[in-house]
């Protein structure tokens, strides 16, 4: 009979260890677990509870407080009572830095990379010169060529030199205009 008192009392103090052990704390600073019982930190882990076991293993650090004051603790809302003093909700609080940002948090700030300017594309070809032999007419622009070319000499002398100039680009590239110098 004495050996089962024994074994029943060690499996009690094992199991309020087990149940508070997992949980590392401040050494000194007195938890409630659960919102049913409180808990004394010594040596970093719970080990001098009051009470019976909890159900779950959800600790929160008491704090001196007026009865009535509600406040945030990390995601759980806290209230003091007067019959029980700080009591708080029990739920698991998800890793902030993982959370996207909310309007009562602003985001994180991100790192500054300095910024590139866009590349500039090559200058477009110079026109080609007209084929030996040809005759020296005047030019047309050929749209999206990016060059002129000659046609057929007119028939009547102009007073007027006809020279190539760059003009807008086209979608394949840039085309040349010709146009009249007096």
């Amino acid at each position: 009979m004495v050996v089962t008192r024994h074994f029943i009392f060690l499996f009690f103090v094992i199991t309020l260890i087990n149940s508070s052990a997992a949980f590392f704390c401040e050494r000194g600073i007195l938890y409630r677990e659960n919102n049913c019982r409180y808990c004394l930190c010594i040596l970093g882990i719970l080990t001098q509870c009051t009470g019976f076991i909890c159900s779950g293993e959800t600790y929160y650090k008491l704090k001196i407080c007026k009865i009535g004051k509600r406040w945030e603790d990390d995601c759980n809302t806290c209230v003091c009572n007067k019959l029980l003093g700080q009591v708080c909700t029990v739920k698991e609080c998800p890793d902030r830095a993982k959370l996207p940002p909310s309007p009562a948090r602003p985001p994180a700030p991100q790192p500054v990379s300095p910024r590139v300017p866009p590349p500039v594309p090559p200058p477009a070809p110079p026109p080609a010169p007209p084929p030996a032999g040809s005759s020296a007419g005047s030019l047309i622009p050929s749209p999206c060529q990016g060059q002129c070319q000659p046609t057929e000499p007119p028939t009547t002398p102009s007073p007027c030199q006809t020279s190539c100039q760059p003009s807008t680009p086209c979608p394949s590239g840039n085309a040349m205009i010709c146009i009249n110098i007096h």
